[in-house]
């Protein structure tokens, strides 16, 4: 029998970057960035308030 961890597997569908959306009161999102060694980092925080007086663009890795 498999052991299961309790830490989400590494990169596991090679997704670049995802949104999450707290349930605080603010709905606080955060950007999480597929970094160079594969592994998901926090790479911005905010309310969803202000996320959606932004362009889309603005959140879009630059390369």
């Amino acid at each position: 029998m498999r052991r299961r961890s309790s830490t989400p597997p590494r990169n596991a569908a090679g997704i670049p970057q995802y949104w999450t959306v707290g349930r605080d009161p603010a709905l606080t999102v955060t950007l999480h960035r597929l970094s160079a060694d594969g592994a998901y980092e926090r790479a911005a925080q905010m309310p969803l308030g202000w996320l959606l007086q932004t362009s889309p663009g603005d959140h879009l890795p630059q390369y």
